[in-house]
């Protein structure tokens, strides 16, 4: 470490100090800005802030931090966790006491979610091949240092899922949707809110592969939150998508840029196969989902 890095590590300090004094001065109120779509707005742009100053300032400890993997989890893992504690504070993010997944029927729900967070991963590595997106090599470089890295498993099936959860649902999809804490019943179109907030999630994914799968997948988990007013059955959803991509390449590292019919050792017959029974499952699933259980329950 450089001789400057005190001085760096102090003003980096001092500013991220400073904007987080203005974020929580301005959050006392649920609505700071009064106006919803202006508000959905602000918390991205918190999120990112939030993402930036971590990330600087695990730059400034670890030179290397875009090749040093330990440097890329402690940063997202200091990101997540600022992130939710954030939201908490600020109110931004609240569990509507009417809505707790809970009771006697939550496993219910809980297995739903798993299973359809499932039935999509196939159908959406076949779209990514007939749509020719490419993986970015950067980003593919990043991803595979953070999973073989012991931390890995924590900060991408875990905390990540639910940063993002309580950031893209719980707060903005929850204020477009004028969900009240007290009143699930006020519940305008979901349509629009759920595109946008479905379309920002996507885009702050940062490539195109991930940016696509990320936005069809906001608009599931979008659907999901409107149905329970709740992040829970999201953050499940979300950790059995990024845990399977976990378990996939820790498993198969030489396959993390396969085609899907690579995948399938190019059996085409086996690989449609296995694509149909998906999209069934998924079709099943959104047909026949689990009633929302409350507290009460």
């Amino acid at each position: 470490m450089n001789s400057l890095l005190p001085q760096r590590l102090s003003v980096f300090t001092i500013a991220v100090a400073n904007y987080s004094l203005f974020i929580i001065h301005y959050s006392q109120s649920n609505h700071m800005w009064k106006n919803k779509w202006v508000d959905a707005l602000w918390y991205v742009v918190v999120f990112m802030l939030i993402q930036l100053s971590c990330s600087g300032m695990a730059s400034l400890v670890w030179s290397d931090m875009i090749s040093n993997p330990t440097a890329l989890c402690v940063s997202l893992a200091a990101s997540s966790l600022i992130t939710v504690a954030v939201f908490c504070f600020a109110k931004w993010w609240r569990e509507s006491k009417s809505a707790v997944i809970a009771g006697k029927g939550a496993w219910k729900v809980w297995l739903w979610t798993a299973v359809i967070a499932l039935s999509t991963i196939i159908p959406s590595l076949w779209l990514n091949d007939i749509l020719g997106i490419e993986a970015n090599e950067d980003m593919t470089r990043m991803m595979m240092s953070i999973i073989q890295s012991p931390l890995g498993i924590i900060v991408i099936v875990l905390l990540v899922p639910l940063a993002e959860e309580v950031v893209f649902r719980g707060a903005m999809l929850h204020r477009l949707l004028d969900v009240s804490a007290e009143d699930t019943t006020k519940k305008t179109s979901p349509i629009l809110p759920i595109a946008f907030t479905a379309l920002c999630f996507g885009i702050i994914h940062g490539n195109m592969e991930q940016a696509f799968h990320a936005t069809l997948l906001g608009v599931l988990l979008g659907w999901i939150y409107y149905k329970y007013s709740s992040i829970l059955p999201g953050v499940i959803f979300h950790i059995t998508n990024n845990g399977t991509s976990w378990i996939m390449t820790t498993v198969f590292p030489e396959k993390e840029d396969a085609t899907l019919l690579e995948l399938f050792n190019n059996n085409s017959p086996l690989m449609y196969t296995a694509l149909a029974l998906s999209v069934a499952v998924f079709l099943c699933c959104m047909i026949k989902s689990p009633a929302a259980q409350t507290a009460k329950d």
